[in-house]
């Protein structure tokens, strides 16, 4: 008999200082997922969730690929806010920006850590 879950989609934002942190949310995913039936939790990520696309900014491609996915966003912070892009201060901010517009403001639906 196949278990049923339901799917989350995490989308992980964080500028490049935050690399090792990044590295450890995969496995973390995994193990609450085992530990917990009925939802299961993806991180979109931009190592793992985007393809390489030509015709704009990487920044913006990365944003369109994995922002589309998501059902929540977490931001991660520490010493950065990230580089600037064309758009944005940063590509994290782009990121949380464009999750906000796309998803709407609800309550939920992103977590600044």
């Amino acid at each position: 008999m196949l278990d049923q879950a339901h799917l989350i989609r995490v989308v992980i934002a964080s500028p490049g200082d935050l690399e090792a942190e990044r590295k450890s949310i995969p496995p973390l995913f995994v193990k609450w997922n085992h530990a917990n039936r009925g939802v299961h939790l993806v991180p979109e990520m931009w190592e793992t969730a985007s393809v390489p696309t030509f015709g704009d900014h990487p920044q913006h491609i990365l944003t369109d690929q994995i922002v589309e996915k998501g059902d929540l966003l977490v931001a991660l912070f520490w010493t950065k806010i990230g580089s600037p892009t064309p758009s944005s201060s940063s590509g994290t901010i782009e990121e949380i920006r464009e999750f906000v517009r796309r998803k709407g403001p609800k309550a939920g639906n992103a977590l600044f850590l």
